[in-house]
């Protein structure tokens, strides 16, 4: 979470940025918590395809309004 974290600071101190760490540094978190190996690999590949999408959104967007709204 912390490198995470510092990788959202060093991209710029917006909150875009803090957010896209923290949602990285969650799922991440999360993969060590759920066994992911006993998931099917196309559902594998799916659920990694949305997460950084969704990520993408949020490193890209201006203003977390802006991610949420638009």
């Amino acid at each position: 979470m912390i490198v995470f974290l510092a990788t959202g600071l060093w991209h710029g101190a917006n909150w875009t940025f803090m957010i896209w760490g923290i949602w990285h540094g969650i799922f991440l978190l999360l993969e060590d918590i759920v066994p992911i190996k006993k998931i099917p690999k196309a559902v594998a590949h799916i659920y990694t395809l949305m997460v950084v999408c969704v990520g993408f959104v949020i490193f890209r967007a201006d203003t977390l309004w802006q991610t949420a709204f638009r």
